[in-house]
């Protein structure tokens, strides 16, 4: 008896000597930058494990040497398996949406990759993938201003998101609302800055997280305009002409005849020309010799 027990002692000595030494504690934990929606990637973090209190040698040494095989399971199945640097992603795809993924890696003390070789394993959390997450597109909002009319419409990738406000929002304070569909809208009620907190979520699971500042300014004065009356002198009645009485003789105007305008392009001569002057000079000449031939003549006859 002593020597079955101490033979199966031995046995189980020589099975946990073979069995690959498993990191008890170690867990795959994935990048910062991994998404867990569709079009994201799962990526494991090989630096948080090379970091983790739990490691053994044999672990450190395969993660450093790149000594491991990642096996990618999609609702328990496996969907993807290479060694590391080729398969430490998995892309996520629209055929993952609402499936869950998780990653096991199987450290190896050589490259060869033998089952006897195998020195540990690790195991990440699930994760359940989400479908691509809406983004909303508004850079700003425009300002406002108090007793005016206020609406804009927050554009975003997922045109069926719902919308709705979160913590620190400010809306309602000043007189607005925000509806599911993305749209601010109401009557400001006072003047300042509108801190506004907007959260949208898509059908898949999928959302999105963004913040503003709507200046809201204070309503213009109003313009007071002033109406004055100018009374009009009263009006005298016309006197009404005695129809038994003779009509008034009409009143010969008073004004100056008008002179006749003297067509474009004529003047006339405002001095006597001087050829006229010598012509009335050569009449009297041929007047006074032709007087005085009569006079000759008439004394030679007597």
């Amino acid at each position: 008896m002593k020597k079955f027990l101490s033979a199966l002692i031995c046995l189980l000595l020589l099975c946990t000597l073979a069995m690959p030494a498993f990191a008890a504690g170690l867990t795959i934990t994935f990048t910062d930058d991994s998404l867990p929606e569709v079009g994201g990637t799962l990526t494991v973090d090989e630096k948080a494990m090379l970091e983790d209190g739990s490691i053994t040698a044999d672990i450190y040494n395969a993660l450093l040497e790149g000594n491991v095989i990642y096996s990618w399971y999609k609702n328990d199945m496996l969907t993807q398996e290479g060694t590391a640097g080729s398969s430490n992603s998995y892309p996520l795809t629209l055929s993952d949406q609402g499936c869950t993924i998780y990653v096991v890696a199987s450290f190896f003390e050589d490259s060869s990759f033998q089952p006897a070789k195998q020195c540990g394993e690790a195991t990440s959390a699930k994760i359940t993938v989400t479908g691509p997450a809406p983004r909303i597109t508004t850079s700003a909002l425009p300002d406002a201003t108090v007793g005016k009319a206020y609406y804009i419409r927050l554009e975003c990738s997922d045109a069926d998101a719902v919308f709705s406000e979160i913590m620190g929002s400010q809306l309602s304070e000043f007189g607005l609302c925000l509806t599911q569909h993305g749209e601010i809208e109401g009557t400001p009620t006072k003047s300042g800055n509108c801190h506004v907190n907007v959260h949208a979520a898509s059908e898949g699971g999928g959302e999105d997280s963004v913040s503003y500042d709507i200046t809201v300014k204070a309503a213009p004065p109003a313009v007071e305009v002033e109406i004055t009356t100018q009374s009009l002198p009263e009006a005298t009645p016309a006197a009404t002409p005695d129809a038994t009485s003779d009509p008034a003789p009409a009143t010969p105007s008073a004004e100056p005849p008008q002179q006749t305008q003297t067509p474009n392009g004529y003047q006339e001569d405002a001095v006597f020309p001087w050829w006229g002057y010598l012509l009335v000079i050569l009449g009297g000449i041929t007047t006074g010799i032709g007087i005085a031939l009569i006079f000759i003549k008439l004394k030679k006859n007597s």
